[in-house]
């Protein structure tokens, strides 16, 4: 059975695809099949695999496959392929609805990304009101990304106060990520910092 992971909030530009794709490299490259299921109408995954998946593939034992299923039953989708992949990771769309409900009660870990500013930090209140109140399986964590030496300790409490889990580990703007989109490639340095701040397995 499948872990099934997925990157989600509400807020564009939050680097939730760059994440998602970054940690399927890094789990891949440890041997595991990886399926990112991306059901974000702006397709950013999607694009990656047509460019890239075939390339990253032949470098390592895993692989990473990329499915668009935009409007797609993720449930259903999540089980159909849990017996053919490691991990599965869905990338969410920047809204929040009934998909994303859906999502949030099919998975075992959701990630939130959130870049470290005030306005990002607000916008975590409508993914707070789906999580806290109910009762989910998933384990959910913020984590900052594009983290540049801002000081996070008020960040960090109003998501706290919010019911929210909020991962030690800060995911720094690094070059190496930006590589994921010019030769296919997340740079080492990024890996190992996805790696390491999410707690990738």
């Amino acid at each position: 059975m499948s872990e099934r992971w997925a990157f989600l909030h509400q807020k564009g530009g939050t680097g939730k695809s760059t994440l998602a794709i970054a940690s399927a490299q890094a789990m891949a490259a440890r041997g595991r099949a990886v399926l990112i299921l991306d059901v974000d109408y702006q397709g950013t995954a999607s694009a990656w695999g047509e460019r890239f998946s075939e390339a990253f593939n032949a470098t390592v034992e895993g692989g990473v496959e990329v499915r668009s299923l935009v409007n797609a039953d993720v449930a259903e989708n999540l089980r159909r392929f849990a017996v053919v992949f490691d991990i599965i990771i869905v990338d969410a769309p920047p809204t929040l609805s009934a998909l994303s409900d859906d999502i949030l009660r099919s998975v075992d870990r959701v990630l939130v990304p959130t870049r470290p500013s005030w306005p990002d930090v607000w916008a975590l209140a409508t993914v707070a009101g789906l999580v806290v109140p109910a009762t989910l399986s998933a384990r959910v964590d913020v984590v900052f990304n594009q983290y540049q030496n801002e000081d996070l300790g008020a960040l960090r409490n109003e998501i706290m106060e919010m019911g929210l889990n909020v991962l030690p580990d800060a995911v720094p703007r690094l070059g190496d990520f930006a590589e994921l989109f010019h030769s296919g490639f997340a740079g080492p340095q990024a890996i190992a910092v996805v790696d390491r701040a999410l707690t990738l397995p």
